[in-house]
């Protein structure tokens, strides 16, 4: 009986909020047939309201960004690193992108998902990642229940470090968007397609909603903790069901040892240790590399050097020297001009900006 009550839909879920409310009357009198209706409603708003309950209006494009900032859905708390929450039916659908990784969860209903231009249906059971930077809109005008989690990017590899070292469908995934260009724009997985796999996704992301609301002490080392398991499940029972762009090899995908084995070595690690840990040649291992991620061996080093700096600065007072140290630069004069060179910024500016 417990076990059931855990399982079922908080109450929250299935009542109308204030947002989806006014979403819903933007809807009705969108679709009426009288312009002169919508124009009259539209005339209504306060643009500054809108902006300041992030309602987002296509109509009033001052609400509507290309790039959803982290801070929206974070706030400035830098130990605030998942967020978990429903997606507001009847919101317009307009495309964008995220600074964040977002997983949707269809949890009751259905939903019309827009990914690079790329229209599929998903259902219940089924969820859906996208890495930051990639371009989609979502359709929700009923009932459905669709569950947003929210990852920021900066925290993403510490948080999960022993779940990226592992063999398997998403770790590849998350890798492939961390360090390639040649990355895929989703991936999704049919969980009711798994025996009872299906099911247990569904508790646990259920659990990390009733966590989130919690926000206390703990909830952030719940959340990580639910979400580790939640991955884990994930690739445990529909490591088979899963679809990806169909420009997307799916064996190149699991081809990412080289660059677990990168980011395993340490930011000091050679093209030529590489090379010879997986017995190739120094000059076939760099063809390949390339080939795989887009970049050259060198760059990719860079870009985890990069992403490991970002995150020391924005989440913690480590002095820029140890920064530097920390990522394998012994000169920290050699670390700030890359640093700048990379960013814009130097790393005292890109600190005061992210924790200002």
């Amino acid at each position: 009986m417990e076990a059931e009550e855990k399982n079922q839909i908080p109450y929250e879920l299935t009542a109308e909020s204030d947002d989806e409310r006014f979403y819903k009357t933007y809807y009705s009198v969108k679709n009426s047939g009288s312009s002169a209706e919508f124009l009259h409603f539209l005339g209504t708003l306060d643009k500054d309201e809108l902006i300041s309950r992030k309602l987002f209006i296509p109509e009033v494009p001052e609400t509507v960004p290309d790039v959803l900032p982290e801070e929206w859905f974070f706030g400035t708390d830098r130990k605030k690193n998942i967020v978990i929450r429903k997606h507001p039916d009847f919101t317009p659908v307009f495309y964008h992108s995220h600074e964040f990784l977002e997983l949707f969860y269809v949890l009751e209903g259905q939903t019309n998902q827009v990914i690079n231009g790329m229209e599929f249906l998903m259902k219940a059971g089924d969820i859906c990642l996208i890495p930051p930077n990639v371009k989609h809109s979502i359709s929700v005008f009923d009932s459905s229940i669709i569950l947003n989690i929210l990852i920021r990017q900066t925290t993403f590899e510490d948080i999960f470090i022993n779940f990226l070292r592992s063999d398997n469908i998403l770790s590849s995934f998350f890798l492939s968007n961390m360090y390639g260009s040649k990355a895929s724009d989703y991936i999704i997985f049919r969980t009711k397609d798994s025996n009872d796999g299906g099911e247990k996704v569904r508790k646990t992301i259920l659990q990390m909603y009733d966590e989130n609301k919690r926000k206390d002490l703990f909830s952030q080392d719940m959340l990580q903790a639910e979400l580790h398991m939640l991955f884990i499940l994930i690739v445990r029972s529909c490591a088979k069901n899963y679809d990806l762009p169909p420009n997307v090899n799916k064996e190149n995908l699991l081809r990412f040892d080289i660059i677990r084995f990168i980011q395993d070595s340490g930011f000091d690690v050679t093209l030529e240790q590489t090379a010879g840990a997986f017995h190739l040649s120094t000059q076939y291992a760099s063809k390949l590399i390339k080939q795989i991620t887009g970049y050259t061996f060198t760059q990719i080093v860079l870009r985890m050097r990069m992403r490991r700096a970002k995150a020391l600065l924005e989440d913690t007072g480590v002095p820029v020297s140890a920064v530097s140290v920390e990522i394998g630069y012994l000169n920290p004069e050699h670390f700030i001009r890359t640093f700048k060179r990379e960013t814009g910024l130097t790393p005292g500016e890109y600190r005061r900006q992210k924790q200002s």
